[in-house]
């Protein structure tokens, strides 16, 4: 694994992008944006850099530039922009926190995250630690809704979850 003191010889951080601090190929200049744009499991981009024939995400690059130590968990794009890695917008959490901040699903139909028809109500229901918590049935959205925001508040999922 790459030392902090390998990458600082190697990158710099504008606050924005990890660049080259030294030319590592011929087709790269020092000052160049790090890495390119490589696929990651359920369709998000993410910015990869190659340091001795591996793979780094650059955002757990420049977490090890910036706190001087790999991060301990998983790094979390707090605004849901995987291509977005100002320091302000990442965080060290673990899996069940990354979880809590999840952008809405594409196939959500109410327009609210854990609210959906169930016959001719409303059904609010939240997953906490793999386990879903049933929240109630409501003729209301606004109640669904409110419900499921409770919900949020008490399970501590991020203010951006579902956004």
């Amino acid at each position: 694994m790459l030392t902090f003191e390998e990458a600082d010889r190697l990158f710099t951080y504008d606050g924005e992008n990890l660049r080259w601090k030294v030319r590592p190929a011929q087709r790269v200049q020092a000052g160049d944006v790090a890495g390119a744009l490589l696929g990651a499991p359920k369709g998000k981009v993410y910015r990869h850099v190659r340091v001795n024939g591996k793979l780094y995400r650059a955002h757990r690059l420049i977490w090890l530039l910036v706190h001087k130590v790999w991060p301990e968990n998983q790094i979390d794009h707090i605004d849901g922009n995987s291509l977005n890695n100002r320091l302000e917008n990442l965080r060290d959490v673990t899996h069940a926190e990354n979880g809590r901040n999840q952008k809405k699903r594409k196939t959500n139909t109410s327009g609210h995250t854990g609210v959906g028809r169930f016959r001719d109500k409303w059904k609010a229901q939240i997953a906490v630690s793999g386990r879903v918590i049933y929240l109630g049935l409501f003729t209301d959205l606004d109640e669904a809704v409110t419900a499921r925001k409770a919900a949020e508040v008490k399970y501590n999922f991020h203010a951006n979850h579902g956004k």
